[in-house]
């Protein structure tokens, strides 16, 4: 009886609505060395849009370049507003959109992606792929709106005219992408 009550609180926990991430926003400061390791990768004198831009803390690794904040919340006086769950966009266009534990959190990822490759020619992106977080309650629980694996995510920046640049995971398995127009 126990297993059985076990199991129907896994498959609820599993067709639950996730909250979204303004109904549990949280920062780690764990999230601050992905931000680094990314942030290697965008070359000096690029302008910069950071897509769940959150406390900003890519703007410290990259002086020198020009710095777009864009989040679903004012951040500072720079912040552009934007829900992407809403559906809107910002209309700048930039060197580099970056995006680190954002992506987890949107709905229609496919539509955020065709954005992205239109707004810049290099991505720089994190995500916890199902290869490393493969566990539907785990992601369930992380309030995490889509379920993508690497693979995938190669796909559909392809079918937009992107092509890996880099791949590699971090230390806390997340995976970063470098993708370039082609």
């Amino acid at each position: 009886m126990r297993r059985l009550n076990r199991l129907i609180n896994r498959i609820k926990i599993l067709f639950s609505r996730p909250p979204e991430w303004k109904e549990i926003e949280y920062f780690s400061n764990d999230w601050v060395e992905r931000v680094k390791i990314m942030a290697s990768f965008i070359p000096v004198k690029s302008v910069v849009m950071d897509l769940g831009c959150g406390n900003m803390s890519l703007k410290q690794f990259i002086p020198g370049n020009r710095y777009i904040p864009v989040d679903y919340c004012q951040r500072d006086e720079t912040t552009i507003v934007c829900d992407f769950n809403q559906y809107e966009f910002p209309r700048e266009k930039a060197d580099v959109v970056f995006i680190s534990g954002c992506l987890e959190y949107i709905r229609d990822y496919n539509w955020l992606l065709k954005q992205v490759c239109l707004a810049a020619p290099l991505v720089i992106i994190s995500y916890c792929t199902t290869d490393q977080f493969s566990d539907p309650v785990q992601r369930h629980n992380n309030h995490w709106q889509n379920h993508l694996s690497a693979k995938s995510i190669n796909k559909l920046f392809y079918d937009n005219g992107f092509s890996i640049f880099k791949e590699t995971v971090t230390p806390s398995n997340n995976h970063i992408f470098i993708f370039r127009k082609h």
